[in-house]
């Protein structure tokens, strides 16, 4: 089974990457930080590349070598953080190359509290603006994230509008909805889950 890691968590998901997909025994976890430079490429890809740009052909021959090279585990994980994010080339346009790319797959948000997020972005940011003493306080971010929204975090904290395109392009019975919160109260149940 393949299935597809798509979050609004953040920082947290590196977390999820390193300490729980990684590392559980019926997972192959084909997520970020890859195996190798061409799966990362790939994965990049599927985010970030301009359609014009964009090789279905090529990528899935990347997926294919690592599914076909699969450790015998019951579920192949895809994961990146930006699948979801601003970050992102296109919320929509990523989900349908998923679909294109894996099929019917099983496709599951790990959703972490709003305000949570933003500070742990906030936070994340801060080098970048600590970089030749530009400090900008928390509510001044905010208000000036708040002007372009799209381009930023804020942009992303309507769940339901991101969560409601992926039932569309996958089918609702194969879309699944998991806390941050559940994984820092009970790590064992959820990476059962």
């Amino acid at each position: 089974m393949i299935a597809i890691h798509v979050g609004f968590a953040k920082t947290a998901t590196s977390t999820l990457q390193r300490g729980v997909f990684s590392q559980h025994e019926g997972i192959d976890f084909l997520g970020l930080p890859a195996r190798d430079p061409r799966l990362a490429a790939a994965i990049h890809a599927i985010a970030k590349a301009d359609s014009v740009c964009f090789d279905t052909t090529q990528i899935r021959g990347v997926f294919r070598d690592h599914l076909n090279a699969a450790r015998g585990r019951a579920i192949n994980l895809i994961s990146y953080e930006n699948f979801t994010l601003y970050e992102s080339r296109d919320k929509g346009l990523i989900a349908r190359r998923l679909k294109d790319l894996f099929g019917d797959s099983k496709i599951f948000f790990t959703l972490r509290r709003q305000e949570e997020l933003v500070k742990a972005w906030y936070l994340q940011k801060m080098p970048k603006y600590m970089t030749g003493n530009n400090f900008i306080e928390f509510n001044d971010w905010i208000d000036l994230k708040m002007q372009e929204p799209h381009k930023s975090i804020m942009g992303d904290l309507d769940f339901n509008e991101t969560i409601g395109y992926y039932e569309e392009v996958f089918g609702r019975e194969r879309v699944e909805i998991f806390l941050f919160e559940h994984l820092r109260q009970d790590p064992a149940d959820f990476a059962e889950k």
